[in-house]
């Protein structure tokens, strides 16, 4: 592809199994381009085109030899951002993956994925994915009166919410 495309950036799922961030294994391969360049026609591998423009197309871009070939990849920090601003594409749940495992593998600070959530726009989508400060948070269901207890500690993303701690209002008889 790299021969074939050289604008090409290898980008979302294609560049998280790259970095080794997620378990997903992509059918087709993701690669950035400006928002005007033609379609790539190419029989195989299938490609899936993103289209990236500004800094967010040309900040974080890792180059890297395979085979002879010079290949451009987009960092892991550049990549775990870019899943969040095309959530709706390939899920919350695969970025939100992609975060973890960046984060517990140390591939990238968290200066470096709050300057590519600024430049991707979606800082204000990551903010409650990013925080990992220890609290502890009481919360109590209006309607029945059951209690939970939610703990997080420091230097945990606190990422996943709860969205099943207390029945829904369709569920509860009144």
């Amino acid at each position: 592809v790299s021969k074939r495309v050289p604008a090409a950036v290898f980008c979302l799922l294609t560049a998280l199994r790259f970095h080794e961030l997620t378990t997903q294994n992509p059918a087709e391969v993701w690669i950035a381009l400006p928002e005007k360049a033609r379609r790539p026609r190419l029989d195989y591998p299938r490609l899936r085109v993103a289209r990236f423009s500004g800094e967010a197309l040309t900040e974080g871009i890792e180059t890297r030899r395979i085979e002879g070939v010079e290949v451009r990849v987009y960092s892991a920090a550049k990549t775990v951002a870019d899943c969040f601003k095309y959530r709706n594409k390939i899920g919350l749940d695969v970025a939100l993956e992609a975060l973890r495992e960046a984060w517990h593998g140390k591939r990238m600070t968290s200066d470096d994925i709050w300057h590519y959530a600024k430049v991707c726009r979606v800082a204000n989508v990551m903010r409650p994915a990013l925080s990992n400060v220890e609290y502890s948070l009481d919360v109590t269901d209006s309607l029945t009166g059951e209690a939970r207890r939610y703990f997080n500690p420091a230097g945990r993303f606190a990422s996943a919410g709860d969205i099943r701690a207390f029945p829904s209002a369709a569920e509860i008889e009144l």
